[in-house]
């Protein structure tokens, strides 16, 4: 896998652990608006990458 391709895929990952996280520990440092934005930035970033073809379905 590039670096480049790493990288984005290790920053999304640390993205999503880290919500994972803290809902798991039971912070309730995010509201509703805030998650679903970043659902949503999530989402819109995996298109992106996608479309670059930096980003596979496949990956998790």
């Amino acid at each position: 896998m590039p670096w480049k391709q790493r990288y984005v895929q290790e920053s999304i990952n640390e993205m999503i652990n880290l919500l994972v996280r803290d809902a798991k520990l039971g912070y309730h440092r995010y509201d509703a608006l805030e998650i679903y934005k970043l659902q949503f930035a999530t989402k819109v970033a995996r298109l992106l990458l996608l479309r670059a073809g930096l980003f596979t379905p496949t990956m998790n």
